[in-house]
């Protein structure tokens, strides 16, 4: 399959505990090029714990990046985004512009702590949601609030976050990993929305879209699998509802 989309990576240099320098994000590019995607969302971290915090720096490096990306693989097309760990005014620094939203549209990737408990995740995207944003909460499948247990859904839970508004995502590797079974519920129940790599590097949290899609396809077909990889992230970057 080619000509689809990673909306979650950490591919940008210098900036989080992704990639560490420009060729080693050339690296990365170069081999979601050679696994079929055609589009990329960068999406570094937003952790304001962690690490240093600064839209010149990622916009710099992006620009740097993307012009350098343009010359090796000129039909791969980058955008830019944020991966934003629950913190406080998020609202105000999104209006600010302090965070990024995905691709510049309302779209908002947003992660939580694994065992954060539901009643701070409901306020925290009733708060994005009211505030005019479209949360895409990341890699849904590790946190507590939104399973029974391993190998469930609590579909209580993400039934209202879906009808709040919020859209989920699911990392690859978590498609035929220790997680197949909770990603499986959320197909089943026609929850899932998105997938990513978030990947940190090309092997160690790597880029793993083939066997990903190789299961995707063979368990719901190739139109299911285009609406997830193709179809919504289109949407995400034009700033359509999926």
């Amino acid at each position: 399959m080619k000509g689809f989309t990673d909306i979650h990576n950490h591919i940008l240099f210098g900036v989080d505990d992704g990639a560490e320098s420009i060729e080693k994000s050339i690296e990365m590019i170069g081999e979601e090029y050679n696994q079929g995607a055609r589009s990329l969302i960068l999406t570094p971290h937003y952790d304001e714990e962690s690490f240093n915090l600064s839209i010149e720096r990622w916009n710099s490096h992006f620009a740097e990046l993307k012009a350098l990306a343009g010359e090796k693989y000129p039909d791969m097309k980058l955008y830019l985004g944020n991966e934003v760990l629950l913190c406080n005014d998020m609202v105000e620094k999104l209006d600010a512009g302090r965070i990024l939203t995905m691709a510049g549209s309302r779209y908002v990737l947003i992660e939580f702590y694994p065992s954060e408990d539901y009643g701070t995740i409901e306020r925290a995207l009733s708060q994005l949601v009211n505030g005019g944003y479209i949360p895409i909460i990341a890699h849904c499948e590790r946190y507590r609030a939104f399973r029974k247990r391993i190998g469930t859904i609590n579909k209580v839970n993400l039934n209202h976050v879906v009808e709040m508004g919020c859209y989920l995502q699911v990392n690859a590797t978590s498609v035929y990993r220790e997680d197949r079974k909770f990603v499986a519920k959320l197909v089943e129940n026609e929850m899932l929305h998105l997938v990513g790599t978030d990947a940190h590097s090309v092997r160690q949290r790597g880029i793993h879209w083939k066997k990903c899609i190789e299961l995707l396809e063979s368990k719901y077909g190739e139109r299911y699998v285009e609406w997830l990889l193709v179809r919504n992230p289109e949407m995400i970057i034009s700033g359509e509802y999926i």
